[in-house]
């Protein structure tokens, strides 16, 4: 078809100008994408292989061998989301400290006394959220924690479902029934040698007991599948105490209530599950 007039001509022009522009954003997102899959292969073969060379100089039991290499290729199978840090340096600071504070307020909103100090210490907010928050990918099948070790971070679950038991969960190709952590089952109930567990999922918490009190962990934790948890450590909180006095005058209250109901239950009861203080 012949074009007869300017307005044709130019409208042909761009019309022909778009198709190759969509075509070579299509093109570019193909090859991304391929290229992206070829680099988590090859990463995920350079971690067996260099596991491989390791079990090679230093044999251990086959069980153990085993367990490494299902953990090799569970860990290099799951793309993990940048964290926050990898993006500050590709924002602008205002911008960046914005995203940490939407992303991260809302994972903490179930908790008693950090969502009011945010909403009432807008500076406190900002420092907990872009300085004091440390991100922690979790694989799956992954041990978060085990009895009889030092606790130094309350964790928030971001992603993902966390079980928790206060007896040592089954091997991970068994099949553990969970219930809500705010519904526990009472150890005494259910059949002997059965394990009792609770079920934690986004915006729950563990272990903050460690915030305001020596603690070490009572029970063990275990990603279901690929979690992703949100850590705050004492020595952070004890730092934003030390700069917002206002707030800190709230933390040590929380902290005495805490450590106050932690030291009238009996030991047999406590656990790393959130402490229950009235609102």
């Amino acid at each position: 078809m012949e074009l007869q007039t300017q307005a044709e001509r130019l409208l042909a022009v761009l019309s022909t100008a778009l198709g190759v522009l969509f075509a070579s954003i299509f093109t570019s997102v193909v090859t991304n994408d391929i290229s992206d899959l070829r680099r988590l292969k090859r990463m995920r073969k350079e971690a067996e292989d260099k596991l491989c060379d390791f079990l090679e100089a230093h044999p251990v039991p086959q069980s153990l061998e085993q367990q490494l290499s299902s953990y090799a290729r569970r860990h290099m199978s799951r793309v993990v989301p940048p964290s926050k840090e990898e993006l500050a340096g590709s924002l602008p600071h205002f911008l960046y400290e914005e995203l940490c504070r939407e992303a991260f307020t809302p994972i903490i909103s179930g908790h008693i006394l950090l969502p009011s100090l945010c909403s009432k210490y807008s500076a406190f907010q900002r420092e907990l959220c872009v300085r004091c928050f440390r991100e922690w990918p979790v694989m799956a099948q992954e041990t978060l924690f085990q009895p009889g070790l030092q606790c130094e971070s309350l964790l928030f679950v971001v992603r993902g479902i966390i079980t928790y038991s206060k007896a040592l969960l089954p091997p991970v190709t068994g099949s553990i029934s969970t219930t809500s952590w705010a519904q526990i089952v009472p150890g005494s109930a259910g059949e002997p040698g059965e394990v009792s567990a609770s079920s934690l999922s986004e915006c729950d918490w563990l272990c903050e007991h460690c915030l305001w009190t020596t603690w070490s962990y009572v029970g063990q934790a275990r990603a279901d599948s690929g979690a992703d948890m949100l850590c705050l450590s004492r020595d952070r909180v004890c730092e934003l105490a030390q700069v917002y006095k206002e707030a800190a005058a709230e933390l040590a209250r929380y902290a005495a209530l805490a450590v106050g109901l932690l030291n009238n239950t009996a030991e047999e009861e406590l656990s790393d599950l959130p402490i229950e203080l009235s609102r």
